[in-house]
């Protein structure tokens, strides 16, 4: 219900108070969906990169465009980095 209510706020434009408060939620899933909406927001997500969850922190670097070759993909057209 939690995720659910943040994402109709960040639909509206609303809850940034409530986002900031879902990134401390004991429950990932919360904590994963308070970084994608403050991130859709234009709101900083830099301090998720420090979450206790190791998925929460890796799509918190790849939005941060700082997951390990995020930018070659990217300047790849989606192709792996050569050797």
């Amino acid at each position: 219900m939690a995720r659910n209510a943040l994402i109709v706020l960040a639909n509206l434009g609303l809850g940034e108070g409530l986002m900031r408060e879902a990134a401390k939620d004991p429950n990932p899933l919360v904590r994963r969906t308070a970084l994608h909406t403050l991130h859709q927001s234009g709101l900083g997500v830099a301090a998720f990169r420090q979450d206790p969850d190791p998925q929460v922190r890796a799509e918190a670097l790849a939005l941060l465009g700082e997951a390990p070759g995020a930018v070659d993909l990217l300047q790849n057209r989606g192709q792996p980095p050569g050797p």
